[in-house]
């Protein structure tokens, strides 16, 4: 399609055609296929699988212009200068942008970045950080829960790859030599990464799950490194959903006012015990997640 003559008021008139065009299916294809190719229209419709798969396969005027941004924002020189600050939020922001706003016309191209990283994740820590590395890791991430819902569509390709990647990663550095203590700077990006399989899990438990027992063994490696996310982690390997954080600061709170309550030096009547106790097992059963810490620290002055 050549689109150096179509101005906005054409295609204005092509798109309200198109909504008012009675056949779903065909109206949905044409959508996609124009979308391509002029992705200003936006795509503001429910889309198959079969319309998702279509995306993914035939050609956009998008690709060239977003395979050249992940290549620039991903250059690591290990010989010549480096990528200025500037020049990398550029490209970072501008990948955000396309991101947010064509997530499908982003996700098209993943399957280049494990490819292009996956050599990178064995070098060196300090050499991994000075080339930039570490700040490409946590912007990608930045950028895949942006893909969200999309990037877990089954048509879409080699987002497992992409997850191996951050594995790698993390059992490669979450240990550094000479330290005792586990490496602090992956910490929030881990975090992170559980709330994105978390993601993937309430949307295809099947794939998720099955992914996470192939890699069962490094997450406990991580919980133990990590013991202040390891009911994160026991969350994402049981299945157990995790709050979002509006829910886990709510749940924090309402944990704490009962435990004030159960701490409380006036003498507590057996209906007041029990009615608290009652709120507990609601609490533990909506939020698991922090149900379990909270019930070892009250668990001394209640039994």
């Amino acid at each position: 399609m050549r689109t150096c003559c179509i101005t906005s008021n054409k295609t204005d008139m092509v798109i309200h055609f198109l909504k008012n065009f009675p056949q779903e299916s065909i109206r949905n294809e044409l959508f996609a296929r124009i979308y391509l190719q002029i992705p200003s229209i936006r795509l503001e419709l429910k889309l198959s699988d079969d319309h998702v798969r279509m995306i993914q396969k035939l050609p956009s005027f998008m690709d060239k212009i977003t395979h050249n941004l992940i290549t620039s924002f991903m250059y690591v020189e290990t010989n010549g200068p480096s990528v200025s600050s500037q020049q990398f939020l550029y490209w970072s922001d501008a990948l955000l942008k396309i991101a947010s706003e064509h997530p499908l016309l982003f996700i098209r191209q993943l399957p280049m970045i494990p490819a292009i990283l996956r050599s990178k994740v064995n070098i060196h820590y300090d050499i991994f950080k000075s080339l930039n590395l570490l700040k490409i890791f946590t912007k990608l991430l930045n950028i895949l829960n942006l893909l969200r819902p999309w990037l877990w569509n089954r048509n879409v390709k080699d987002v497992k790859h992409l997850l191996d990647l951050y594995m790698d990663m993390f059992i490669s550095y979450y240990q550094l030599p000479r330290q005792q203590d586990s490496n602090h700077e992956l910490q929030s990006m881990i975090v992170q990464f559980l709330h994105l399989i978390d993601d993937w899990n309430k949307h295809d438990s099947e794939l998720s799950s099955h992914w996470i027992q192939m890699h069962r063994n490094d997450f406990i490696e991580l919980s133990a490194a990590y013991p202040n996310e390891l009911n994160y982690f026991h969350s994402i390997m049981s299945g157990i959903p995790l709050p979002d954080e509006t829910q886990m600061v709510k749940a924090s709170q309402d944990y704490r006012s009962l435990e004030m309550k159960l701490k409380s030096p006036a003498r507590l009547s057996n209906e007041i015990i029990a009615t608290t106790l009652s709120d507990i097992n609601r609490l533990v059963d909506k939020y698991p997640l922090l149900g379990e810490n909270f019930l070892v620290r009250i668990s001394c002055f209640i039994f």
